[in-house]
Parts: structure tokens; C-alpha cells; sequence
């Protein structure tokens, strides 16, 4: 044997194991020796290292060698032998080695005595399993040769009979059965003229009787002949036999292969019915119907054919086509013959003209096919022509309708356009090429949608065109009222449109026609009204009705989703006293400026409107009420410090705010509309240019502290009994896609009616409470106890990110827990990544630092999260150990429109790039923003428009 024999030795003892190798190095064999010390180690290696025999210590530190024997048995596939060592004098272990099926043993003595047997019994046992497996494989090869005759005996669509020397049938397959109709037992061991006779061939029939009586003549071993067949039921039908002699165990048998020939027989009689048929069709046929010589003269013309040309067809049968062909149709003909001829082409079809006896030409639909012998030979054209003189007047008149509607078209004030049925553009009339921007001839084969580009005024998105959504539904669409029609040069028009799908007469599809009109002017006319109609006529303002609709939405906004707003109900302080001492005039032109500086000092998400006289309303949406404190504020110091001067006279104004949060719990909007209004009053009774906040009952602040109190119970309760649950979310590559994808695991929380809660309903709560490191912790154990083996993988260097709060971070045992964690955990510490948020990681510099350079030590990544919502976020990245830098969200959500947010986070990467720090982008909610990061060059990128948060699959979110 020269291949290298593989073996693996299983013990736990170092001594044993060098001794067993070292014996095994002097012997004759090329061993190849590998070494494990536990059981479970040597069934992690088999699959890897694949041995040809196991020495296996009967005593191993996690099982019995019995035990890991029985495991290697259990796994598919063919078991190396294996040699028990079994200490002295155990004869248990020897009767229960040997009844579990081990190949051999050796009594392991103190001494080492046993190593000087161990290559022979080694050898021995490797030469019986490998005979063992010769053994197998041949009876296997034999075994599968006699399935494979009987299988193609059994089953093939010929019928076989095996027929003794007397002409007895032995055995017949079950195609013979089902020709003959009978079952294999009702045959066998009867005459083979009980299912044959001679057929109807003389010569043939004396050969197969001679055979049938006496076994003799020249019929076994010929070519098959036709027999008669006689079925169950006593009918005959034609068979082709042929019969062959073979011996078998020194007796002479015969086998019959037969053939059923009915089909055969049928098939003749249909194809001289074919040929009648055909006969009948050409001689009959209502068109004209002609075989033609390769050298163009008729071999054979119908009556039909001789009615459209006018002449008899003895006659015609001694001209060649060439001699009725109008001569500028010729050349044409001749060429599609060649390229026929050449098999360039199957067949081909033409319009062209033949002469009339009379002399007139007939137009006439010329088809022809080139018929072949069996060897490809050219024979004979077979050709139809129809006469189409009566469609060519149609044609004409139908020309002359088309030209009537392109005038018409051209001529119409209303613009059109139509397109296939693929929808790509047919046609546009001179009003669609002045609303579209497009040429007739530069439109023409382009997608509708290319051309007619309509988009919504409000949204800007571009929407499908009315043409292909009638091509889609098959019914008239429209365009909706807001729709705004963009030219090819930029202009944009308000349009009306329709469209409608074009049918043919069976009803079906053929194309779209659109007509649309340009209804700009009315459209602006009518925005102006609307305007009017919501606007304040002084300052251009929402007047008080649209405020109280807005503020409505809000309200329901609140209720629906949870969010809060904020009502500033403003008041000026002063302003009679302008308008008093220098007329409306003045007065409404300080309401004027007044309008247009608020206006300049709120967000652009704020809502400012007049709701009379000198009151003005704010709408914050989504703002908290500290920051509508501040807003508040700067709007009133801003009032304060703005002097209006008319006619050489300077006047200061002042500004009292009601402040009114609206929340889901708001009653109405009237009781908020009054409660703003009533919080101006006091700030105007308290002094005025103040804010005053309108104040909830008491009883309400202490329902809002029992819920947070709540929360401390219900959070300790779901750490206890696992009602948490895990998702994660895929980080995927952006700049590399054969980077790894890696994973950052979320929490949620099932409330008592099985509600599933985002962290920020309850992470608040928590944090004041002194609750985030023990749900740290519970998401570490249950992750590194119960790995995902989906998140895993098979890619070694993805991982999967945890997020550590800033208070588990000043937790001295948190940090005993995560390295305990860590050890006792079969996921490697480097495909763990632990985050920590930028502001927790400022809080708590020194303590991130030191928890940063703990896990990296010990193998794992680290990632700084929400980076660059700080002032300060360059000046101490250098300072932390990070792998990662996660970019905030904030930030990037907003590149395809803010080139301020597309340049910080490309600042942001060009930072990590230099300190070696791979970049992430979060919240990429919108496939817009991924081109820029790529462009950037970022590394990874997470959000919805990636990949939605998934449900991880563990044992305890099971």
C-alpha cells in the first residue's frame, strides 16, 4: 500500500499519545497520525481529516470509548475501523467492545507492552475492513448488473417472449402481456401457437409453420417477419417477429422480440387517405393552388388558379410563370426562388402580378414552399395565389380615409398622441409637439412615458401617463387634477387628459390614443381663488380658518401616531398705540414687517398664521415643549428688538405667547384653541413679552409619574421571564459587496396585549431608572448562550453588533459579566461588535476607553454609534479604540436633497479612512441616498430601504 494511511489516535494522555505515534513511525506502513483528546473532539475531526482507522482509548475525559464508537457509527457514511485500547484484565470492556461490532482491541498494560502488537493488529485490521469492502463492492456490482436485465427485460416497449426448444413460452415480459392481453401466469409453460400464427406473407408463413410444428426451417435467426398475433379475446392482429437462439445453463432457448404493427398498418392507410385528400383540396380549392418545376414551368395548376389568370390549364401547363409575371415584379420572385433553393429561406411570400390572357395585370398574394425528398434533394415548388384584387381597392380607400384624418389631426386645437401596443409613440399632431417639446419624427418608436413625462404638482413624482394605464387596464383612464405636464425643454403646463385603448374588431388591443389641452391659465386662475380663500389679504399669511385646519390635522396626527405638537398663540403688545397715533396705513404695515420677520425666525416645518387683528397663531410640529420654550422666547426677544419707523418716527412693539401642547390626550381642538388663548392672557397679566406654558391638572402628573412607575415593574418582570424579544438588521456592504454582511441586534418588548414596542416607549423609563444594564446584560446572555446560527453563518468575519448603553458602561460588574459572558460562549469573541452611542461614549470617555480596549483584547469589534450629532465628535475620535464608525442618521437620510448633510458625512468617512475606521451609514430609509454613498465611498450602510427588521431566530425568541 503506497497512499498514506491515515490515523487518529484518541486518548487523553500525552505520554500514551507520544509513545502510540513514535511505535507507529518505525513500522513499514507511511502513517499519516493525527491526535484528539476527547470524544467529542474526534467526532468534530472526522469529517475534516477522514482516517482510515481510529485507536481509541476505552477511557476518555467526556465519554466512554464505547460511547464515542457508537457516535461514529451513527454518522452516514462508511465507518473507519476501529482499535479498542482497554486496560488489563477488563474483560467487560472487552465483551461489550466486541458485541458493539469493534474490529479489534489490545489490553493496554502499564508498561507499554501493547505498543510493540500495535502496528501488526493495526495492519490486521485494516486489511480485513478493506476486504470486507471488496467484498461489498463486487456483490454490489453484481447485484446491480442482474437489476439492471431485469429492469431493461421489464421494461422496455418492446414485447419478449423466451421460448423453450420445444417452442414452450418460459417467460414473457409485461409488454407481451399487455399485447396480448394476458397475465404472465396464463401464459407461461403454453405453446407459442397460442398467441401466433402465420401471417399473410406465403414464403414467410411456410417458415414460421415448419417452426411452430417441429422447431425447424430457416426462420430463427433472420430478419423479422410479419406474423399474426391472436389476443385473449381471440382477435388477430399483424405483429413482426424475430426470433433468436441462445444457451443458457447448456440448454437451447429462443427469444422472441416482437413488435406490435397496427399503428404501422394504420399509418399507410391514412397517409393514401392524405394524399386523396390532398388531391381533392388542390384540385378544389377556392384559390389558386400550382406545383412549379425548379425551372419556374407548372407541373400542375387547379381550376381556381386558371380563373384568375384566364387561361385553360393545358395551356398553362406548357408555360412557365416567368412568362405571366409583370416584368418589374420579376427580379424579385426569381431572387426568393435562389434563396430557397439555397435553404436560406423555408418558404417566402410576395405581392406581385400576374398578366391576364386578356392582357390586364391581376394583383395577386404569391406564397410558395420548396418540397424535398427524404435525402434534402430539391424537388418541386408547391405554390398559392390568391387573387387580391378586391383588398387593393380597400387599401386605397382606407389610404384615403387615413390622409382625411391626418388633416383633421394636424388642424385641431387639442393635442394627441398614440402609441402601440407596447406603448411606444405612433404619432403626434402639431398641439402635442408644442405641449410635449418632442418632434413628430424624433418621438416616433420612443416609450410614452419618455415623452409625455407628467409629474404631481405637490409631490413632484413622476406618475404613470393616462396612455399606459389604459393600455394596462384596457378601459379609458384620466389624469388626476393636480398633474403637471413637463416638456422636453423644462416648460411645465396644467393639463386635462384622457385616454382611451384602440381595438380592432375582434376586440383586440392595438395601441392608445391620448388627447390632452393646456389648462394653464385656468388652473392659475383658479389657484389664486383657493389662495385667497386660505390666505390673509394683509400679510399673505394662513388666515384663521386654514390655522384651525392645520391644527386639526395635527391634533389627529397626535392621536393616531402618538406624536406632539405645539400651538403658539401670539399676541402684540403696543400695536394700538401705532395704529392709533399714525392711522391704519402704519398699522398695517407693521403687521406687514411683523409678518415677515416671524416669518424668517421660525422652522420651515412651522406653520404662521393671522387670526385677526393683532394675533398670530404658530403651529411646531413634532416640537417638544422645551424647545417650543425656547422657539417662543427668541420669537419674542426678536419682536422686542425690531423698531418700525414711519414718517421719521421710531415705535417699539412687544409680544405676550400662550404656549398649548397638542397631544393624543388634547379634548378638542376648540379646548386647545381656548387653552392657548387664555395662557396669553396671563403672560400679557404677568408683565407681558413672556411665555406662558398653559399647566395640565395635577392629577394628570401623577397618572403620568404612576405609568413611569409602572414601567419599573413591568421592565423587571420581562427581564425575568423573557419578554423581550430579538431582531436584528442587516449592515450590507455598499463599497465592496464582497464584504462580509454583518448584523446589529434590536430589542422590542410584548406588552400584555401582545403588542410589540419600539425601544423608545420604554428605554426612557429604564434609563431614570436605573434598569438599562440589566436589559443589557439579558440581551448579552441570551445572545452568547443561544447563538443564531442564521446570523453566523458560514463567513467567518461577519458579526454581530450589540448595543451597550452609557450606563452599563459605569457598571464595574457589567464588565465581569461581559468577559464571563465572552469565555463561556461558543460564538467567537471576533464575531461579536459591541456599540456605544457618541453622547454616552462623551459622558463617559475614560470608562468607553477602558470598556473598548477590555473587548478588543479579548477579540472583539467596537463601534462608535450615532457619530457627528456632537459639536466635539472629532476632537475625541482619537482618543477611542473603534473599528467602526457608525454615521448618524440624521445625517445621511437627508444627501439626495441636502448637500450640507452630503458633505459631513463624506468629512466624516475621509476622517475614518485616514485612522483606519470603517464607515456605516444609518437610517438609509430611501434608495436615493445610496448612490452618493457609494460615490463617497462609504463601507456599509443599514436602514429599511435595505433590509426590515427581522425576528432572530434563537430558543428564546421561539
Amino acid at each position: 500500500m503506497n497512499a498514506t494511511t491515515k490515523i487518529l489516535i484518541v486518548s487523553d494522555g500525552a505520554d500514551d499519545r507520544h509513545a502510540q505515534r513514535s511505535v507507529l513511525a518505525t513500522a513499514e506502513l507511511d502513517w499519516e497520525v493525527d491526535f484528539c483528546e476527547s470524544g467529542q473532539a474526534a467526532l468534530a475531526l472526522l469529517d475534516a481529516i477522514q482516517p482510515h482507522c481510529i485507536i481509541l482509548d476505552y477511557r476518555l475525559p467526556d465519554m466512554t470509548g464505547l460511547e464515542c464508537y457508537q457516535a461514529i457509527h451513527a454518522i452516514p457514511g462508511n465507518a473507519p475501523p476501529v482499535l479498542m485500547l482497554i486496560a488489563q484484565h477488563d474483560e467487560a470492556a472487552v465483551a461489550d467492545a466486541l458485541g458493539a461490532g469493534v474490529e479489534d482491541y489490545l489490553f493496554k498494560d502499564a508498561r507499554g507492552n501493547y505498543l510493540a502488537m500495535l502496528p501488526t493488529v493495526l495492519k490486521k485490521a485494516l486489511r480485513e475492513h478493506h476486504a470486507i469492502e471488496d467484498k461489498e463492492s463486487a456483490l454490489a456490482a453484481l447485484t446491480q448488473l442482474e437489476r439492471k436485465y431485469e429492469y431493461l427485460f421489464m421494461s422496455v416497449t418492446d414485447s419478449i417472449i423466451l421460448i423453450d426448444e420445444s417452442r414452450t413460452i418460459e417467460s414473457i415480459n409485461p409488454a407481451a402481456c399487455r399485447a396480448f392481453g394476458y397475465d404472465a401466469n396464463e401464459l407461461c409453460g403454453q405453446p407459442l401457437a397460442t398467441v401466433m400464427r402465420p401471417g399473410n406473407d406465403v414464403v414467410g408463413s411456410q417458415e414460421f409453420v415448419s417452426y411452430l410444428k417441429n422447431g425447424s426451417g430457416n426462420f430463427v435467426g433472420q430478419a423479422a417477419q410479419e406474423v399474426q398475433g391472436i389476443r385473449k379475446d381471440g382477435q388477430a392482429f399483424p405483429l413482426e417477429l424475430a426470433i433468436t437462439e441462445f444457451n443458457f445453463d447448456g440448454r437451447r432457448m429462443f427469444a422472441g422480440v416482437m413488435r406490435d404493427t397496427t399503428e404501422r398498418h394504420r399509418a399507410k392507410e391514412l397517409m393514401q387517405e392524405s394524399e386523396a385528400r390532398f388531391r381533392g383540396t388542390f384540385d378544389n380549392a377556392p384559390i389558386g393552388m400550382a406545383l412549379i418545376s425548379l425551372e419556374g414551368m407548372w407541373l400542375k395548376v387547379n381550376q381556381s388558379l386558371c380563373d384568375i389568370v384566364g387561361y385553360a390549364q393545358d395551356e398553362l401547363l406548357g408555360m412557365g410563370f416567368q412568362d405571366i409575371t409583370h416584368p418589374d415584379d420579376l427580379a424579385i420572385d426569381q431572387t426568393f426562388v435562389q434563396l430557397v433553393l439555397a435553404d436560406q429561406l423555408k418558404t417566402y411570400q410576395m405581392e406581385t402580378r400576374y398578366f391576364h390572357k386578356d392582357g390586364h395585370a391581376v394583383p395577386v398574394m404569391l406564397s410558395s414552399s420548396l418540397v424535398r425528398n427524404d435525402d434534402g434533394k430539391p424537388l418541386y415548388f408547391i405554390s398559392k395565389i390568391e387573387d387580391i384584387t378586391q383588398r387593393k381597392k380597400m387599401e386605397d380607400a382606407l389610404f384615403a380615409e387615413k390622409d382625411l384624418a391626418q388633416i383633421t389631426l394636424q388642424s385641431i386645437g387639442d393635442a394627441v398622441v398614440t402609441a402601440d401596443a407596447d406603448g411606444r409613440v405612433t404619432y403626434l399632431n402639431p398641439m402635442a409637439e408644442r405641449l410635449t417639446g418632442w418632434a413628430n419624427d424624433q418621438a416616433r418608436g420612443l416609450p410614452l412615458d419618455h415623452v409625455f413625462v407628467v409629474v404631481d404638482e405637490t409631490t413632484r413624482d413622476v406618475v404613470q401617463s393616462p396612455g399606459m394605464k389604459a393600455l394596462t387596464e384596457g378601459k379609458i383612464c384620466g389624469v388626476a387634477g393636480n398633474t403637471v405636464l413637463i416638456a422636453r425643454n423644462g416648460i411645465e403646463f396644467y393639463i386635462d387628459n384622457s385616454a382611451a385603448p384602440i381595438r380592432v374588431r375582434d376586440g383586440g388591443l392595438t395601441g392608445v390614443v391620448m388627447v390632452f389641452h393646456d389648462v394653464t391659465e385656468s388652473r392659475m386662475l383658479s389657484r389664486k381663488i383657493s389662495f385667497q380663500a386660505s390666505h390673509d389679504a394683509l400679510t399673505g399669511l394662513y388666515n384663521r380658518s386654514e390655522f384651525e385646519l392645520v391644527a386639526a390635522q395635527l391634533l389627529q396626527m397626535a392621536r393616531a401616531a402618538h406624536s406632539r405638537h405645539t400651538l403658539l398663540y401670539l399676541d402684540l403688545d403696543q400695536f394700538k398705540t401705532v395704529n392709533d397715533s399714525c392711522g391704519h396705513l402704519a398699522g398695517d404695515q407693521l403687521l406687514r414687517e411683523l409678518s415677515t420677520l416671524l416669518a424668517a425666525n421660525m422652522r420651515k416645518s412651522d406653520t404662521l398664521a393671522r387670526l385677526g387683528g393683532d394675533e398670530f397663531g404658530i403651529l411646531l410640529e413634532g416640537c417638544p415643549q422645551a424647545r417650543a420654550i425656547e422657539l417662543a422666547q427668541h420669537l419674542i426677544d426678536v419682536v422686542r428688538a425690531f423698531r418700525f419707523e414711519w414718517e421719521g418716527k421710531l415705535f417699539s412693539v412687544g409680544m405676550s405667547v400662550g404656549l398649548v401642547a397638542i397631544t393624543g390626550q388634547s379634548k378638542d381642538l376648540q379646548a386647545i384653541l381656548g387653552a392657548a388663548d387664555m395662557a396669553c392672557y396671563i403672560a400679557k397679566d404677568k408683565g407681558r413679552n413672556r411665555v406662558q406654558v398653559f399647566e395640565e391638572a395635577k392629577d394628570q402628573q401623577i397618572r403620568e409619574r404612576h405609568v413611569q412607575i409602572d414601567w419599573v415593574t413591568r421592565l423587571q418582570e420581562a427581564v425575568a421571564q423573557n419578554r423581550f424579544s430579538l431582531y436584528y438588521q442587516k449592515i450590507q456592504p455598499v463599497a465592496d459587496s464582497r464584504a462580509p454582511i454583518h448584523h446589529e441586534i434590536l430589542l422590542r418588548y410584548e406588552d400584555d396585549q401582545g403588542r410589540l414596542l419600539l425601544p423608545m416607549a420604554f428605554i426612557p423609563a429604564a434609563e431614570r431608572y436605573g434598569l438599562l444594564p440589566a436589559i443589557d446584560r439579558w440581551v448579552i446572555g441570551q445572545l452568547l448562550r443561544n447563538p443564531p446560527a442564521a446570523l453566523l453563518g458560514t463567513n467567518p468575519a461577519s458579526f454581530i453588533a450589540i448595543n451597550i448603553s452609557g450606563a452599563s458602561l459605569g457598571d464595574p460588574v457589567f464588565h465581569d459579566f461581559v468577559v464571563h459572558a465572552l469565555q463561556e460562549s461558543a460564538i467567537p469573541p471576533s464575531r461579536i461588535c459591541f456599540e456605544v452611542s457618541e453622547s454616552a461614549a462623551i459622558t463617559n470617555l475614560h470608562k468607553t476607553t477602558h470598556f473598548f480596549q477590555m473587548v478588543k483584547a479579548l477579540g472583539c469589534h467596537s463601534a462608535l454609534d450615532d457619530f457627528g450629532s456632537g459639536l466635539s465628535s472629532f476632537s475625541y475620535l482619537k482618543l477611542l479604540p473603534v473599528d467602526f464608525l457608525k454615521i448618524n442618521g440624521s445625517i445621511v437620510k437627508g444627501m439626495a436633497k441636502d448637500p450640507v448633510d452630503c458633505a459631513m458625512v463624506e468629512a466624516i468617512h475621509r476622517i475614518a479612512k485616514v485612522m483606519g475606521i470603517r464607515s456605516i451609514a444609518k437610517f438609509v430609509e430611501s434608495e436615493d441616498v445610496l448612490p452618493y454613498l457609494r460615490r463617497i465611498g462609504i463601507d456599509y450602510a443599514q436602514g429599511f430601504a435595505l433590509h426590515a427588521p427581522e425576528l432572530v431566530a434563537t430558543s428564546v425568541t421561539q
